[in-house]
C-alpha cells in the first residue's frame, strides 16, 4: 500500500500539479469569500476546463477549489457576519463577536489553522481508511439519517438557550420553508401558490445570503459615517496555532465528526460544522461564553467543515455515492477520464490517479495554511473600509451571488425578502440561525422519514429497532434536554450568588 501512496506523492509534487493546487486554492478562496458563490459553484465552473487536462491535474485542481472554497467562506463570516458558504454559518456565531472585540486576527488565524488541521485529518483518513470507512456509509439507511437530522435540530436549543421560545418559533419557520416545493415521495406541489419557480423548493443560498447580508447593510446605514463597528485590531495572525493546541480535544472531536458527516450521504460540511460547534459548546467549561466571542467555537466549526471535505470523497471514490452536493461534479470528472468509482478504483493501473488525488489533497491542506493566512490578512482591510462604501459592496455581492445560483432574478427577490424579514426578526430579538437550520435539516428529515416508514410498512418501530438509529435518537434526547438542565442550573447558581450578601 505504501508504494502507490509514495508514487502518488511523487506525481502530486510535480510542478504542473503544484501549480494546479495553488491556482485551485486561490480560486476557491475567492469564490468562498463572495457571498452566494459556493465551492460547488466553483467546481461547476472549473469542470469543463478539466476535460482538457490529464486526470491527475484536473482532479487536484478540483480538490483545491473545494478546500479553498470551504475555508474562504469563514473570512466574511468572521469579518462582516456574512457566511461566504453555508458551511461557514456556525463560524459567524463566535467569529463575528470576536471581530467586534478587536480579535479579528485571532479569529481568522484560528479558522485557518483549524481548517488545515481538519483537512489534514480527513486526508489521512482518506489515504489509509477509505475502503474500510466506506462501509460505515452503508450502515446508514433512511432511519439513521432521519435520527441524525433530529439530533442536528437540537442545535436550535443550544443556540436559543436565552430566548428559547423565539428560537423554536424561527426554527419552525425554517421547517415550513423547507416544506415548500414538491413532496419528496409523490411529487405533489405544496405551498407553491401556483408559482412554478417554487416547485424545486426554497433555495438555501439566497435565504442564507439575505438573512445575513441585508441586516448587516441596514446596521451599516444606521451607524452612518462610522466604520464597521469593531474595536482596534489586536493580536497576531499566528495565534491560531496556540489556540488549536489549547483546544486540542475540540480539534480532534470536530475532525472526527467532520469525517463522519462527510462519509454520510447528504450530510456534508454544513451539518459537520454545526454538530462540531454544538458538541464543543455542550462539553466546554466556558459554554456560557459561546456566541459572545469564544475562539473554541470558531475552531470547532472550521475543523468540522474542512474535515468533511475529505470525508465526502470516501463514499464518492469507493462506492460512487456522492457524499455532498459538490461530489457529483467529482464523479463527472472521474467518468469523463474513464475512471469508474468503486473498490476496483484503488487497484490496477488506474489506482495511480486516485492516490495522486489523495496525496495531492494532503499537500493542498499544507499549502492552504500560508495562502489562508495571507487571504486573512488581506481580508482584515475590510474592517477599515468606510461604511458608505462597505454597505453598497455587500449588497452588490449579495445580489450577484444570489443571481449566480440559478441565473434567475427570482433568487434575488427571495434574497431581498429574506433579508428584510431577517432584519425585522433581528430587531425583535429573534435569532436567525434556527431558520437556516430548519431549511437545511427539514427536507433531509422529511425525505428520510418517508423512506424509513415505507421500508417498514408504515410502522415507526424501525427507528428504535435498529441499534444505530436508536443510539442517535438517545443522543438527540441528551442534546435537547441536557443544555436546558445545565442552563437552568447555571441561572439558579447565578441568582443565588447575586442574592447572597
Amino acid at each position: 500500500m505504501l508504494e502507490p501512496i509514495a508514487a502518488g506523492f511523487a506525481h502530486a509534487l510535480e510542478p504542473a500539479s503544484l501549480l494546479a493546487i495553488v491556482a485551485g486554492l486561490i480560486g476557491g478562496i475567492v469564490v468562498g469569500v463572495m457571498p452566494g458563490l459556493t465551492a460547488t459553484l466553483g467546481l461547476a465552473l472549473l469542470l469543463p476546463f478539466t476535460f482538457w487536462m490529464n486526470a491527475e491535474t484536473g482532479l487536484l485542481a478540483m480538490g483545491a477549489v473545494l478546500s479553498g472554497g470551504v475555508f474562504g467562506g469563514s473570512i466574511t463570516a468572521i469579518l462582516v457576519k456574512i457566511p461566504g458558504t453555508p458551511a461557514s454559518l456556525a463560524t459567524t456565531f463566535d467569529g463575528y463577536p470576536m471581530a467586534r472585540k478587536g480579535q479579528a486576527g485571532r479569529a481568522l488565524s484560528a479558522a485557518a489553522v483549524a481548517s488545515v488541521t481538519g483537512g489534514v485529518f480527513s486526508a489521512i483518513a482518506l489515504m489509509f481508511g477509505a475502503p474500510l470507512l466506506s462501509l460505515v456509509a452503508l450502515k446508514f439507511g433512511p432511519p439513521e439519517v432521519f435520527s441524525l437530522a433530529i439530533m442536528g435540530m437540537s442545535i436550535i436549543i443550544s443556540l436559543s438557550a436565552k430566548t428559547l421560545l423565539k428560537g423554536v418559533i424561527v426554527g419552525v419557520i425554517g421547517l415550513v420553508l423547507g416544506a415548500v416545493g414538491q413532496d419528496p415521495m409523490i411529487g405533489f406541489p405544496r405551498f407553491t401558490f401556483g408559482d412554478i419557480s417554487l416547485y424545486g423548493g426554497v433555495s438555501l443560498i439566497p435565504v442564507l445570503v439575505g438573512l445575513y447580508s441585508i441586516p448587516e447593510v441596514m446596521a451599516i446605514i444606521e451607524r452612518q459615517n462610522a466604520r464597521l463597528g469593531v474595536q482596534p485590531i489586536v493580536g497576531s495572525l499566528f495565534t491560531g496555532f496556540r489556540d488549536c493546541l489549547k483546544y486540542n480535544v475540540t480539534v480532534i472531536r470536530s475532525s472526527i465528526l467532520g469525517v463522519a458527516m462527510g462519509i454520510l450521504p447528504a450530510a456534508g460540511p454544513e451539518i459537520a460544522a454545526l454538530l462540531g460547534y454544538q458538541e464543543a459548546r455542550r462539553t466546554s467549561r466556558n459554554r456560557e461564553r459561546f456566541g459572545e466571542g469564544e475562539v473554541e467555537g470558531v475552531i470547532a466549526s472550521e475543523c468540522g467543515n474542512n474535515a468533511a471535505t475529505g470525508g465526502d470523497l470516501i463514499p464518492t471514490l469507493t462506492l460512487g455515492i456522492p457524499g455532498s452536493a459538490a461530489m457529483p461534479l467529482f464523479l463527472a470528472a472521474l467518468l469523463v477520464h474513464g475512471l469508474r468509482p468503486g473498490p476496483a478504483l484503488f487497484e490496477g493501473p488506474q489506482s495511480g490517479v486516485v492516490y495522486t488525488l489523495i496525496a495531492g489533497f494532503l499537500i493542498t491542506q499544507i499549502i492552504m495554511l500560508p495562502l489562508g493566512l495571507g487571504a486573512a490578512r488581506l481580508g482584515m482591510h475590510l474592517l477599515r473600509i468606510p461604511m458608505g462604501l462597505l454597505g453598497p459592496m455587500i449588497l452588490m455581492l449579495a445580489v450577484l451571488g444570489s443571481y449566480a445560483i440559478d441565473n434567475d432574478i427570482g433568487s434575488v427577490w427571495l434574497m431581498l425578502a429574506s433579508g428584510l424579514a431577517g432584519y425585522l426578526l433581528q430587531k425583535a430579538g429573534f435569532p436567525l440561525a434556527p431558520i437556516v437550520l430548519g431549511l437545511i435539516l427539514g427536507p433531509l428529515a422529511e425525505a428520510n422519514l418517508h423512506r424509513a416508514l415505507a421500508m417498514n410498512y408504515g410502522s415507526p418501530a424501525i427507528f428504535v429497532t435498529r441499534p444505530l438509529s436508536l443510539a442517535l435518537l438517545i443522543m438527540a434526547a441528551v442534546s435537547y434536554f441536557v443544555p436546558l438542565f445545565l442552563e437552568r442550573r447555571w441561572n439558579a447558581a447565578q441568582a443565588k450568588q447575586e442574592a447572597s450578601p
